[in-house]
């Protein structure tokens, strides 16, 4: 057995584990979306917050890349969090709730 189809044993028996389910129920093609049982609304929720923890991982990145050249810039990049975070936050959150308007659902 490869190091990879160990990996990927262990991931299935500790996902059964969890989610309470046979192993030769969890295959490569396998979604959680289903087991969660989530709403159109929770979906788009989770992935706004994704989205924003890109959005800071990308923040502290560039920070790190304009420290490389200029050690006194790197900390105005962090300026940067509250615009695009109010842009993001705009965004999605008009359209979660629109969506959870057309199908009557609360907004979490």
């Amino acid at each position: 057995m490869t190091a990879n189809n160990e990996i990927a044993e262990r991931l299935r028996a500790t996902l059964a584990k969890e989610l309470k389910q046979n192993v030769k129920v969890i295959t490569p093609e396998h979604t959680l979306r289903g087991d969660l049982g989530l709403n159109p609304v929770e979906i788009l929720v989770t992935r706004f917050s994704i989205q924003e923890n890109v959005i800071l991982a990308l923040v502290g990145i560039t920070s790190f890349a304009v420290a490389i050249r200029s050690a006194d810039w790197a900390g105005w990049t962090y300026a940067s969090i509250g615009p695009l975070m109010a842009i993001h936050g705009a965004i999605f959150g008009k359209r979660i709730r629109l969506l959870a308007e057309k199908l009557a659902l609360p907004v979490p």
